[in-house]
C-alpha cells in the first residue's frame, strides 16, 4: 500500500472498526477490541494518576489561574513540582499558558485547553462515585497502598 492518504484511510478504517466511541464497560460482546479498550483506559489513567494532576484540573476548571493562586488552592505542592506538572500537562495538550489581566496587573497564567476541559466531567464522576461508594471503612488513605509498594 502506498504511503499517504490511502494508508491513513486504511489505518483510520481499522481503528474505527475496532473502536466505537462511547463504548466501554458494558459494551456488547465484539463491539470493542478488549486490548485497545484496556490500553486506552490505562493511558488515560496514567495521565490522571500523576501526582497533583486531578487537583490542578479541579483548580483550573473554573477558569485561568496564575501559578501562585494554584499553589494557594493546592496545599503542599512545591513551586518546582507545580511548574513541572503544568509543563507536562501542556505537553499533553491539557493546559496552556495565557495572559491574565486584572485591574492592577497582568501576568502569565494557566488554563485548561478543550481537551483538558473535557476531563472535568469524568474526574467529577469518579469523585462522585468515590464519595457515594467508598467509606473510610473501605479504604484507609493514611496507609500505604500495597499495589503501589509492590515490586
Amino acid at each position: 500500500m502506498s504511503r499517504g492518504t490511502s494508508e491513513s484511510n486504511y489505518h483510520d478504517a481499522n481503528l474505527a472498526s475496532a473502536w466505537h466511541p462511547g463504548s466501554g464497560p458494558g459494551a456488547e460482546p465484539g463491539e470493542v477490541d478488549a486490548l485497545m479498550w484496556t490500553v486506552t483506559f490505562q493511558r488515560a489513567l496514567a495521565v490522571l494518576n500523576r501526582k497533583w494532576v486531578v487537583s490542578i484540573i479541579r483548580v483550573l476548571e473554573h477558569g485561568p489561574s496564575r501559578a501562585f493562586r494554584i499553589r494557594l488552592e493546592i496545599k503542599g505542592i512545591q513551586h518546582k513540582v507545580l511548574r513541572e506538572t503544568l509543563k507536562a500537562l501542556e505537553a499533553d495538550g491539557l493546559v496552556q499558558q495565557v495572559i491574565i489581566r486584572d485591574e492592577t496587573s497582568s501576568g502569565i497564567g494557566w488554563e485548561l485547553t478543550d481537551d483538558g476541559q473535557s476531563l472535568v466531567e469524568p474526574v467529577a464522576a469518579i469523585f462522585r462515585w468515590g464519595h457515594d461508594h467508598l467509606t473510610t471503612d473501605v479504604i484507609d488513605l493514611t496507609k500505604e497502598d500495597p499495589l503501589r509498594s509492590a515490586g
